[in-house]
């Protein structure tokens, strides 16, 4: 399956140097990637307000409920070094419930990926790209 993953521009250097190995979505609800990103998926990165930059392979999927499986705390101890996210990050997930993380393999450099038609007003930071059969 293919995901398309808005992202703040200042990472995609990051992902494609392999600085930023993890991909991480911490939410409040069940939202996607929750139930949908597998190892061996394919994550499309779009720059916030931008272009297509890069694409990945999801080589490795974390999923924790918090805080009974591991405190915020905890999750940053264990995996900011390949998150890279910043203290504002930190503070602004401190409220979420659910983790998705996503070990990057593979990073490469992309201008086009695909089609992504959004509803307007959708300001959803991920999109599952289900093929039609």
């Amino acid at each position: 399956m293919d995901h398309v993953a808005i992202i703040d521009p200042a990472y995609v250097p990051l992902i494609l140097s392999g600085e930023k190995s993890i991909e991480s979505r911490l939410t409040k609800s069940k939202r996607e990637p929750w139930n949908s990103l597998r190892a061996g998926d394919r994550i499309y990165f779009k720059a916030r307000g931008g272009p297509y930059r890069a694409a990945a392979t999801a080589s490795r999927v974390y999923r924790f409920t918090l805080p009974a499986e591991i405190t915020i705390e905890e999750l940053r101890a264990r995996f900011d070094n390949a998150i890279l996210g910043p203290d504002s990050y930190w503070d602004l997930k401190r409220e979420s419930r659910y983790a998705v993380l996503a070990e990057l393999s593979k990073p490469r450099a992309i201008d086009a990926g695909p089609g992504l038609v959004r509803r307007p007003g959708d300001r959803s930071a991920w999109h599952v790209i289900r093929s039609v059969a």
